[in-house]
């Protein structure tokens, strides 16, 4: 009878601490399209964001846990519509976005003035319009499992209603939180925007959910690192900012690993303090230090080790967190991604790879090797 117990408490030990391999699972909360990648002749390589980052990090993920990506990520089942997306963004703005020169202000890329709209349509909003359908499908995940989901994309942060920048054209954070408000409208959302750039198009898109006079009754909490001398300088957003960290960058201004920590040091209590019911997460990698536009000095270790703070302490109070991806431009943005997504799900959740099982040709060889 000891001998039996003995047996079936090890069992438990071993069902309740050991990894949970990817292959136990259908499918990982991570969600991806090979839609949300820009492809215009080439034409896309002369603008500095790496238009098929999302595939080469869904490539790297897919590789990891020796899963096709069919199997391995949810995909959104189609693009959001002008129905959805005047949930947030006004008639006017929509319709503006069938100018040419409208769409090449918001892109920085210039030679979409030249080009028929049609083609701007197809090509590159609808990408975002799937990566836009991504973001509140990862939410909806997240909302569902009470843990975690990530986008694989996303995180248009200077999205407003009614105009848009920095390669942000449709709002898919604020449309995610409002479908969560829409599930349950007291609940209490914290934003944390750790990309290299403030997030005023969250701030002021949704500046009604942010008592500033009452914060107890804020249902939008913001907590923002971004370059304070950088772009995008909304003043105006920064009052909406709860927890507001900027830091100033630029060449002899080192935002390196020691001092970004020191501005996040709180984050985890500050979670503990708030208790919200959710929590999005903007990661940009863009705060690397070979980022050819953040203008900060995080290493790589650094972001890895940030993203895995934020996780880690969003599970410790049992808080439900999407991931989206936001700004990174450097060469090495999408390789950094996939190694922080490896390790946030084996650290924190612990999903590691299945046993790799050996080719039938190895094993032929070890056999007539005995």
């Amino acid at each position: 009878m000891n001998t039996r117990f003995t047996s079936i408490l090890l069992m438990l030990c071993v069902t309740l601490f050991s990894p949970l391999y990817a292959s136990d699972i259908k499918k990982l909360p991570l969600v991806y399209s090979k839609k949300y990648n820009i492809s215009l002749w080439g034409l896309e390589n002369l603008h500095p964001f790496d238009s098929k980052k999302y595939e080469k990090i869904a490539r790297y993920l897919s590789s990891y846990f020796h899963t096709p990506e069919r199997e391995l990520f949810y995909e959104p089942a189609h693009m959001v519509n002008d129905s959805e997306l005047l949930k947030f963004h006004t008639p006017h703005y929509l319709e503006s976005l069938n100018n040419p020169s409208v769409v090449a202000r918001i892109t920085d890329i210039t030679f979409l003035e030249w080009l028929p709209s049609f083609i701007i349509q197809s090509v590159i909003l609808n990408s975002m319009r799937y990566a836009t359908a991504g973001t509140r499908l990862a939410a909806e995940l997240a909302w569902q499992n009470k843990q975690y989901a990530i986008n694989i994309g996303g995180g248009f942060h200077h999205a407003n209603a009614n105009d848009a920048d920095g390669f942000c054209v449709f709002g898919d954070i604020q449309l995610a939180m409002l479908d969560i408000w829409n599930n349950k409208p007291d609940a209490k959302i914290m934003y944390i925007d750790l990309d290299a750039h403030q997030g005023n198009g969250v701030e002021l898109g949704l500046e009604s959910y942010i008592k500033e006079t009452d914060p107890s009754k804020a249902r939008l909490v913001v907590f923002d690192v971004y370059g304070e001398n950088n772009y995008p300088g909304d003043n105006a957003a920064r009052t909406f900012i709860q927890y507001n960290r900027p830091v100033m960058v630029g060449n002899n201004l080192a935002v390196s690993d020691n001092v970004y920590f020191q501005k996040i040091a709180d984050l985890a209590t500050i979670i503990s303090q708030e208790k919200p019911d959710f929590i999005f997460y903007n990661a940009g990698t863009d705060v690397y230090e070979k980022d050819p536009l953040g203008r900060m000095k995080l290493t790589k270790e650094g972001i890895i080790h940030r993203d895995e703070m934020v996780f880690a302490a969003a599970k410790e109070n049992n808080i439900p967190i999407v991931m989206t991806l936001s700004g990174g431009y450097a060469k090495e943005s999408a390789q950094i991604i996939g190694e922080s997504i490896a390790n946030l799900l084996a650290k924190v959740w612990h999903i590691i790879p299945a046993p790799q099982q050996p080719s039938h040709g190895w094993f032929t060889s070890w056999f007539k090797k005995q």
